[in-house]
């Protein structure tokens, strides 16, 4: 399923019951933050991508952040019923890296981190 895609189709009702369902962040975030997603499995469990995703779109380019920040982050958007774990965000960022959102680097022997790319043309 392409969340933008949806997000065109979707009446402004389904996005608040989507957005309601463990998010704490603005309804313009939440639609800017689905507009630079691209295909998911389903919509279910969307406030774990959603948030994630959202700290990606936060750094800066090129600002580097270790998998441990990025789920500190993630997790003041989700409510405290259904944090984001380190496991989770991990196969979240490989999404955001196939969306060229961001890359993998490797810190040290066991520290994972993530470098925000630059948006393209045709994101912004």
């Amino acid at each position: 399923m392409n969340i933008s895609e949806w997000l065109e189709t979707a009446d402004r009702q389904t996005i608040m019951n989507v957005k309601s369902r463990g998010l704490r962040m603005s309804t313009e975030d939440f639609i800017d933050t689905l507009s630079h997603m691209g295909d998911v499995m389903s919509l279910r469990k969307l406030h774990r991508k959603v948030a994630v995703t959202r700290v990606i779109l936060d750094m800066e380019e090129g600002q580097i952040l270790e998998l441990a920040e990025i789920v500190k982050l993630a997790n003041r958007y989700c409510a405290k019923h259904c944090p984001v774990s380190g496991q989770i965000a991990g196969m979240i960022l490989q999404k955001c890296m196939r969306w060229n959102m961001c890359s993998r680097i490797n810190v040290g022997s066991r520290i994972i981190a993530y470098r925000r790319l630059p948006m393209s043309s045709e994101e912004e």
